[in-house]
């Protein structure tokens, strides 16, 4: 809880047989973090694994991912396990792109056939003002300028007398209805068939009704494509999950074995692991290799930039997200998360101070715990954070900004008290910071940062507290021990980070006072909620004013629980990043990235 995970840096040789078997296993396990050899290896001589190729799972993966996009495809049901996957991923999306493709295109053929037909129903009604001969004979055709010159051509030389209405509908394509005798209906039909000019012929209405029920024809050929298009991602979307996971997996693979070392017939594997799983690991590898194997265990040394695995119980679990997403502690750094997890919900507490607003809060935390899964840590947090709330606004009396209980501390009739809390709180919270930098650097030996950045402002605030309370030390010397305090830091400070950083002094009590906004927060909230009861007051004395009253409380109460909720979180983050851990923490770790075969779509 204190320090992150005790770590055994462990080198493994095992027959090169039983490699793929292992890491599967392993992989089970979750407990191991594979590492490249360092330079104490590169003198034992290694093959190259013959088996180590990933472009083609790579590329295979890249498909995958596209036709995923492509088709918006959404995550599906486990599938079964495939032999070859890669193989197998590469076929499936050549199916899927070929099957899209011939769908996508009889759609958008149909589509421009539609068109053009709903154009030539627009051009057929937009003539019915003109007077026709109903007792001719009507043809509309679809024709391009070139193809109706020899067409003319040949009407003119069968002597085919017509009268013709035209609209050009894009480029060189033109819409004609053509009007003729109906004795020359035979000739003109085998002149359009030698052209193999498709037409609709009859009267308008016979003409208009023909294409109508085409175009209804068209219409449902293009929904059932639609619907075949929107059933294809349905359909695929197991298999695809379910290969692209395996692949995954196999590049996972791949390139943990890239770390390893290998002879013609051993593998040799280094890695980290938690003390506290390294039972388990023998286990595992006695298991898989049948008792063949040899390992070697140690402590990592600090140099070699071991992973950090952090150790919280369950309260204060959800507060390593807080450190996260600052800066992980490095190996063997005191991990403060146990401190942050306490002080943290205390601070956001007494800055929200309400009952009301710590009771919306602790629902509106459970409603994320058990709807919002992948929220879960953070959730858990806010529960925290909503019950101190609810404790230090009984402590406050307020319920909604009204006055319930008689409280013990109120903001509004004595804001001074609570200035003076939140100083008091400052002073103790950066000497705890200095504190644990203190035993920190001790633990580390890291000299320079032990007298530079935490005995120097120790021994300041002696020097502080000498020159305010010269009582203290008369009768035990006669040295200027105030003067001594304070002014050797400040020379120590010079020599060591130059003479601009005298300033560090007056931002080390900027620091302590920087926690004023923790009562700047709590009369915030109290006098919000304060002016809004005061203006329900106020407007309930008018006719039916009761009901815009409540209107008010609602609006108003909501507004002040939404905006003093985010203003106590960023508000308590800040004095944790900046004032708490500013004055210690180096953060210099990274995670431990464990070594896992979970799968979620394979089964």
């Amino acid at each position: 809880m204190f320090i992150p995970k005790q770590l055994y840096e462990v080198v493994l040789i095992i027959p090169q047989k039983y490699t793929d078997k292992l890491l599967l296993s392993l992989g089970n396990e979750k407990i191991v973090q594979f590492k490249e050899f360092d330079e104490r290896f590169h003198q034992i001589p290694s093959v190259d694994f013959p088996e180590i190729r990933t472009n083609e799972a790579v590329k295979a993966l890249m498909k995958l991912d596209h036709i995923i996009d492509k088709l918006k495809i959404s995550e599906g049901k486990p599938a079964k396990a495939s032999k070859t996957p890669i193989n197998e991923a590469n076929e499936l999306v050549d199916k899927i792109e070929i099957r899209y493709n011939k769908i996508e295109k009889s759609i958008n053929e149909n589509q421009s056939v539609f068109d053009e037909l709903d154009l030539s129903v627009e051009f057929l009604k937009s003539i019915k003002k003109i007077k026709l001969k109903e007792e001719n004979l009507f043809f509309l055709i679809e024709t391009e300028d070139s193809v109706w010159n020899d067409l003319l051509k040949k009407i003119k030389k069968d002597n085919i007398s017509f009268s013709m209405l035209k609209r050009r509908i894009s480029g060189d394509k033109v819409l004609r209805l053509i009007s003729i005798k109906q004795t020359n209906e035979t000739k003109l039909s085998k002149l359009l068939n030698s052209f193999k000019i498709h037409s609709h012929k009859g009267t308008i209405k016979d003409i208009e009704a023909q294409i109508k029920t085409v175009l209804d024809s068209i219409r449902e050929k293009i929904r059932t494509s639609k619907r075949q298009l929107e059933h294809l991602p349905k359909k695929y979307a197991d298999e695809i999950y379910s290969l692209r996971e395996q692949i995954q997996l196999e590049l996972t693979i791949m390139e943990n074995k890239r770390k390893f070392l290998y002879s013609e017939f051993t593998s040799l594997l280094n890695l980290w692991i938690t003390k506290n799983d390294f039972k388990k690991f023998k286990e595992c590898v006695k298991k898989v290799t049948n008792n063949n194997f040899v390992i070697y265990n140690q402590y990592p040394k600090i140099k070699d930039n071991p992973p950090t695995k952090l150790s919280n119980s369950l309260i204060f679990k959800p507060f390593e997200m807080l450190l996260q997403g600052f800066s992980l502690p490095g190996y063997r750094d005191i991990d403060p998360t146990f401190i942050i997890a306490l002080f943290f919900p205390l601070f956001f507490g007494i800055m929200l101070s309400d009952v009301g607003y710590g009771l919306l809060l602790l629902i509106l935390s459970l409603f994320l715990l058990v709807k919002k899964k992948s929220f879960k840590d953070f959730a858990q947090m806010l529960i925290i954070c909503a019950i101190a709330t609810i404790a230090i606004g009984f402590y406050f009396g307020s319920w909604f900004g009204f006055t319930f209980i008689e409280p013990q501390l109120n903001p509004l009739k004595k804001p001074i008290e609570l200035i003076i809390i939140s100083l008091g709180i400052g002073v103790f919270y950066v000497n705890l910071s200095l504190i644990i930098g203190l035993v920190q650097s001790l633990i580390k030996k890291d000299w320079n940062f032990l007298l530079h950045e935490i005995l120097i402002w120790l021994i300041f605030e002696f020097g502080i507290i000498f020159l305010i309370y010269p009582k203290l030390f008369r009768g035990y010397t006669t040295l200027p021990l105030h003067i001594i305090f304070i002014i050797g830091p400040i020379i120590v400070r010079i020599f060591s980070k130059g003479i601009l950083n005298i300033l560090d002094f007056s931002k080390f009590f900027s620091t302590m006072i920087s926690f004023v906004r923790i009562s700047a927060l709590a009369m915030s909230t109290t006098w919000i909620s304060f002016a809004i009861n005061l203006i329900y007051r106020l407007v309930k004395q008018f006719p039916k004013g009761i009901y815009i009253g409540i209107a008010v409380l609602i609006v108003g109460h909501l507004f002040n629980f939404a905006f003093n909720t985010f203003g106590s979180f960023l508000q308590a983050m800040r004095l944790h990043y900046v004032e708490f851990l500013g004055q210690f923490y180096q953060g210099k770790g990274h995670a431990m990235n464990l070594f896992s075969l979970e799968k979620k779509y394979t089964l």
